[in-house]
């Protein structure tokens, strides 16, 4: 899977970074979903 992400880098990093951040951003929403709920 790391492997996979580093050729993908290699071709569009930015892309790869923002995907990254957004799946992270969401699992942190719903964490901090659940804890507030």
């Amino acid at each position: 899977m790391v492997g996979a992400l580093l050729v993908m880098a290699g071709h569009d990093w930015v892309l790869v970074a923002c995907h990254t951040f957004f799946s992270w951003l969401q699992l942190v929403v719903s964490t901090s979903g659940v804890i507030a709920g």
